[in-house]
């Protein structure tokens, strides 16, 4: 489980080291997740927009993840399980990240951007498949009502962090709490936060690296 030591510092330093930036480009298709449910099946609503990748159809580019004009296939749905010998994992699709120099930076556009009530608990899990020696960093910024990014009590930007080493021989999960101010989780909410978003860091060996089940769930308890 992560913590949240110095994350304002180590966002910063991993934004302005990333070399590749997929740009945003509007986006049409927008699709919520199978069922409207947890890629595992649990009967909760997976507020992240086909978080699964199982309502995303093969033959179009992701909805939710930007795309580059020159590399066009830097972000794009693969068919299938890329990890053989792991027959744990399920779904039909999932999502691929090409990193074609050692640094890239990938953006969900602004309709995966997902509501949240800071006074609530939350748990985001991603699961990952590195066949690469590639560090892949999943991270976000909160914002308010309107769009604007907020920040955390002492003026610094805040965010969240998931973070995955390759290589890996099979899929791994990765998850974070985060709540309210006082409560028992890895991160605390900026109190004017209403919505966050995600972005990819990859850094190390060129390659592909997979994204799947990326969950935002409420904690009831």
């Amino acid at each position: 489980m992560m913590r949240n030591t110095n994350s304002g510092a180590i966002l910063l330093c991993l934004a302005a080291c990333a070399l590749t930036a997929v740009h945003a480009q509007p986006t049409e298709i927008v699709k919520k997740s199978t069922g409207g449910l947890a890629p595992d099946g649990n009967q909760v609503m997976n507020l992240f927009i086909d978080g699964d990748f199982e309502s995303q159809p093969p033959e179009a580019a992701c909805a939710n993840a930007t795309q580059d004009k020159e590399q066009d296939d830097a972000v794009h749905i693969y068919e299938g399980n890329p990890a053989k010998e792991d027959a744990s994992h399920k779904g039909r699709y999932c999502l691929g990240l090409d990193l074609k120099s050692d640094k890239a930076v990938f953006s969900f556009s602004k309709p995966a951007n997902v509501k949240v009530d800071a006074s609530k608990k939350y748990r985001l899990s991603v699961s990952s498949f590195i066949p690469t020696e590639t560090v892949v960093l999943c991270t976000g910024y909160a914002y308010n009502s309107e769009g604007t990014q907020v920040r955390d009590e002492k003026g610094e930007i805040w965010g969240y962090r998931l973070l995955a080493n390759g290589p890996l021989g099979a899929w791994k999960k990765v998850e974070i709490t985060i709540g309210p101010k006082g409560s028992s989780t890895d991160f605390v909410w900026p109190v004017e936060t209403a919505q966050i978003g995600m972005n990819v860091y990859l850094r190390g060996e060129k390659g592909t690296v997979y994204l799947d089940d990326i969950t935002l769930e409420e904690v009831q308890k």
